[in-house]
Protein backbone atom coordinates (compact mmCIF):
# COMPACT_ATOMS: atom_id res chain seq x y z
CA UNK A 1 0.00 0.00 0.00
CA UNK A 2 1.48 3.27 -1.04
CA UNK A 3 0.25 6.51 -0.85
CA UNK A 4 2.40 8.28 -3.64
CA UNK A 5 0.73 8.71 -6.72
CA UNK A 6 3.71 9.37 -8.63
CA UNK A 7 5.62 6.35 -8.26
CA UNK A 8 2.56 4.33 -9.54
CA UNK A 9 3.10 3.22 -13.51
CA UNK A 10 -0.74 2.65 -14.08
CA UNK A 11 -4.05 2.86 -12.24
CA UNK A 12 -7.44 0.71 -11.91
CA UNK A 13 -9.98 2.22 -9.77
CA UNK A 14 -11.50 0.03 -7.19
CA UNK A 15 -14.27 0.07 -4.76
CA UNK A 16 -13.64 2.26 -1.56
CA UNK A 17 -11.67 -0.59 0.68
CA UNK A 18 -11.50 0.81 4.48
CA UNK A 19 -7.84 -0.53 6.12
CA UNK A 20 -7.62 0.20 9.64
CA UNK A 21 -3.85 0.76 11.10
CA UNK A 22 -2.03 -0.04 14.32
CA UNK A 23 -3.09 2.95 16.29
CA UNK A 24 -6.75 2.22 15.05
CA UNK A 25 -6.71 4.89 12.40
CA UNK A 26 -9.13 3.87 9.92
CA UNK A 27 -8.17 4.85 6.02
CA UNK A 28 -9.27 3.84 2.51
CA UNK A 29 -7.79 2.89 -0.62
CA UNK A 30 -9.30 4.10 -3.72
CA UNK A 31 -7.23 2.49 -6.18
CA UNK A 32 -4.40 0.00 -7.31
CA UNK A 33 -1.94 -0.45 -9.53
CA UNK A 34 2.21 -1.35 -10.17
CA UNK A 35 4.82 0.11 -8.95
CA UNK A 36 8.62 0.00 -9.52
CA UNK A 37 10.87 0.19 -5.50
CA UNK A 38 14.40 0.48 -5.61
CA UNK A 39 15.88 -2.16 -2.98
CA UNK A 40 19.21 -2.75 -1.11
CA UNK A 41 21.02 -5.98 -2.75
CA UNK A 42 24.31 -5.83 -1.08
CA UNK A 43 26.40 -2.50 -2.00
CA UNK A 44 24.15 -1.70 -4.93
CA UNK A 45 20.47 -1.66 -5.35
CA UNK A 46 17.86 -3.55 -7.69
CA UNK A 47 14.70 -2.73 -9.34
CA UNK A 48 11.49 -4.38 -8.35
CA UNK A 49 7.98 -4.04 -9.68
CA UNK A 50 4.96 -4.59 -6.97
CA UNK A 51 2.22 -5.87 -8.69
CA UNK A 52 -1.64 -4.56 -7.69
CA UNK A 53 -0.19 -2.28 -4.84
CA UNK A 54 -3.04 -0.22 -3.38
CA UNK A 55 -3.01 3.46 -3.65
CA UNK A 56 -4.38 4.83 -0.14
CA UNK A 57 -3.72 8.78 -0.13
CA UNK A 58 -3.91 8.96 3.65
CA UNK A 59 -1.01 6.51 4.43
CA UNK A 60 1.71 8.30 5.40
CA UNK A 61 4.12 5.60 4.25
CA UNK A 62 4.61 3.14 1.89
CA UNK A 63 3.99 -1.08 2.92
CA UNK A 64 5.50 -3.53 1.83
CA UNK A 65 4.29 -7.28 2.30
CA UNK A 66 7.21 -9.56 3.12
CA UNK A 67 5.07 -12.58 2.70
CA UNK A 68 3.77 -11.35 -0.75
CA UNK A 69 7.62 -10.27 -2.17
CA UNK A 70 8.81 -14.30 -0.56
CA UNK A 71 5.93 -15.44 -2.70
CA UNK A 72 6.91 -13.39 -5.63
CA UNK A 73 10.59 -15.05 -5.64
CA UNK A 74 12.19 -12.26 -3.69
CA UNK A 75 13.82 -12.97 -0.27
CA UNK A 76 14.31 -10.33 2.96
CA UNK A 77 17.03 -10.75 5.56
CA UNK A 78 16.88 -8.90 8.75
CA UNK A 79 20.11 -8.30 10.61
CA UNK A 80 20.85 -5.83 13.60
CA UNK A 81 18.23 -2.61 12.43
CA UNK A 82 18.58 -3.19 8.52
CA UNK A 83 16.67 -4.90 5.70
Amino acid sequence: MSPYHHQFLNFKSISLHPIQAADKRTFNTISRGDSPIEVPNGKTTTCILLTNVLYAPLMGATLISISRLTHAGYAALFRGNTC
